[in-house]
């Protein structure tokens, strides 16, 4: 077996091969080593060079094709260096992926639904968060990536991170999350104390976006200056990371919550608050409310007003 010729073009790739006991491998060899080789308690090391760009479509069909050689002799081989490390990481971070991001959803969903009473609310959270997050994912691979801008003073390689999409994923996701529940629970309790027809529900969003909205984007403006901060960092993975939040909070609390939020539920009506009448039952038995509703809050605040107009008055005269 000519291993050079098999494999020529791959990367780096370390190779622990067991050894026979006659303490050789088959196979001819076809030139002088190009890089460290040798043979220590009963394994043989053996390094495989190779021009081809890394994270490269070449170099993962290369790194495939060195997997597909023959053992020799039924022997055990492991391989290592930066296209198998790469190759590994992306391996153990997409394989549970799918389950993560679905426990995820579902208690999302789940605390969602106990808030608002509603099976729609929780689907339309969901899909206008991943609008943000792909707004973000977008730009990060048209400035990093794709090398638009400069990359921000950073070398491009044509690929991103692969742990960075992910862990920006959850720290935004929670965060969208937080200005939904502020707009949604205030929208809400608009929505209990109105008649509940559908200009009910449209006057509920936009008093409850009404009192949120200055609060929300407060709240944006301190995030994304604190993001914003890393983008001066001369590490590109620090960039990337402060871009990416940065925009995802600032396209959250303003095109998302502040434009689709309401367009979204204004197009849908009273359907924004349905529910199977089963779930309804539950929700009256677990739901999640605040302390006050929204006739108490009035009726503080008449109070309040009443109070202090006499002194008002007073002032007034003098």
């Amino acid at each position: 077996m000519k291993l050079r010729n098999l494999v020529r073009g791959l990367f780096i790739v370390a190779m622990f091969v067991a050894v026979g006991s006659e303490g050789n491998l088959a196979g001819a060899l076809t030139g002088p080593p190009s890089a460290a080789t040798g043979k220590a308690q009963g394994s043989a090391f053996v390094t495989v060079r190779s021009a081809a760009p890394l994270f490269s479509d070449t170099s993962e069909t290369q790194l495939r094709r060195l997997h597909e050689v023959a053992r020799p002799g039924g022997s055990t081989v492991e391989f290592t260096g930066t296209a198998q490390i790469n190759r590994d990481s992306v391996n153990a971070i997409t394989s549970h992926l799918p389950v993560v991001l679905g426990v995820i959803a579902l208690v999302t969903f789940i605390l969602l639904f106990l808030l608002t009473g509603s099976i729609v609310m929780p689907l339309k959270a969901l899909v206008l968060n991943m609008l943000s997050l792909t707004a973000a994912f977008g730009a990060m691979v048209w400035v990093f990536q794709d090398h638009h801008l400069g990359g921000l003073g950073t070398t491009s390689t044509g690929t991103l991170v692969a742990n960075m999409p992910v862990l920006l994923f959850c720290i935004a996701f929670g965060l969208s999350m937080d200005y939904e529940v502020f707009v949604v629970s205030r929208i809400r309790e608009f929505w209990l104390a109105s008649g509940k027809a559908r200009t009910d529900n449209d006057e509920s969003v936009a008093q409850g976006v009404a009192r949120t909205g200055r609060v929300v984007t407060a709240a944006a403006l301190v995030m994304a200056i604190s993001f914003a901060a890393l983008i001066a960092a001369h590490v590109s993975f620090m960039r990337m990371f402060g871009l990416g939040l940065t925009l995802a909070v600032i396209v959250d609390a303003t095109l998302v919550r502040m434009v689709l939020l309401p367009a979204f539920m204004h197009a849908l009506g009273t359907w924004c608050w349905w529910a199977p009448k089963w779930l309804g039952r539950l929700h009256e038995r677990f739901g999640i409310s605040e302390g006050q509703s929204v006739e108490q809050i009035h009726e503080l605040q008449q109070v309040s007003e009443t109070a202090t107009t006499p002194a008002v008055h007073a002032f007034q005269e003098r």
